[in-house]
């Protein structure tokens, strides 16, 4: 009998010991946070006042005494914004948001980014994030809103476009720009002519898939997507110069020159 009470006493214990150690690790953990969040703060304001030198300090000495901290990586991103390192920027936002995805300063910021780099469908996707995992009466969520909107209305009244579509185009572009990477030509012309049929009102699909037709040795459908691309935008210089290169081949005969390409960025 003793035995057996000796053994719930033994138990409870170290049930006690075990939480006791849980709430110290969740006591840590916590101040950890905090200090992060000072430390990071603290870095915000030197990039307000222009010392980006001692904010990247700040912000690298805490990198790699705590890792992967979702905070850190914002700030990072912040700093090489306010820099107009935007693809840096964005590449920082990214992993803040993988890290934490509710993370809606970083959509935020992120979104803007994007913007700077004329790169708008990811900037409509950053704000979508933001209008996600924000709430309602939160002033970012609210200026995300008013970018959406705004964004939605344009390409309605400029192009008959929703946002859902104009994104999708983007997608494909971005798989034809891949496969154009990859010098499957064939591939990446369907590619732009699904996106073109998603999005027939920006130059750039048709100037790269006049490209792909120059490097396939097909001259005249080349020139006539090379066309259609200064039609929509008479001062596309990378169609202008890319013309001048395929009218000099004769049908038949490959490109074989380093060519001008542009990515598809949309309405800015």
């Amino acid at each position: 009998m003793t035995s057996k009470r000796s053994n719930k006493k033994a138990k409870k214990a170290a049930k006690r010991k075990v939480q006791t150690r849980k709430q110290k690790h969740l006591q840590a953990e916590q101040r950890s946070r905090f200090l992060i969040e000072d430390v990071v703060d603290e870095a915000m304001q030197r990039i307000e006042e222009g010392d980006f030198r001692t904010a990247e300090r700040i912000l690298s000495k805490l990198k790699k005494k705590h890792g992967g901290n979702p905070l850190i990586f914002y700030g990072l991103g912040v700093l090489e914004a306010f820099k107009e390192n935007f693809s840096r920027a964005i590449g920082y936002f990214n992993s803040a948001t993988d890290l934490r995805p509710d993370l809606v300063e970083a959509h935020f910021n992120k979104a803007v980014a994007y913007q700077q780099d004329a790169d708008i469908s990811n900037a409509i996707r950053a704000f979508q994030k933001v209008v996600e995992y924000g709430e309602p009466d939160n002033d970012l969520v609210e200026a995300a809103q008013d970018k959406l909107d705004i964004y939605g209305k344009t390409m309605k009244e400029m192009y008959n476009l929703t946002i859902e579509t104009f994104t999708e185009a983007q997608d494909l572009f971005e798989a034809g720009f891949a496969l154009m990477d990859n010098r499957e030509w064939e591939k990446a012309i369907g590619k732009f002519q699904q996106a073109i049929e998603k999005n027939p009102h920006f130059s750039q699909p048709y100037g790269n898939m006049g490209m792909c037709y120059g490097f396939l040795g097909e001259k005249q459908k080349s020139l006539d997507a090379l066309d259609r691309a200064l039609e929509i935008d008479p001062g596309y210089e990378p169609a202008i110069f890319n013309r001048m290169a395929v009218e000099a081949l004769e049908e038949g005969q490959k490109l074989n020159v380093p060519m001008k390409e542009i990515r598809y960025k949309g309405v800015s």
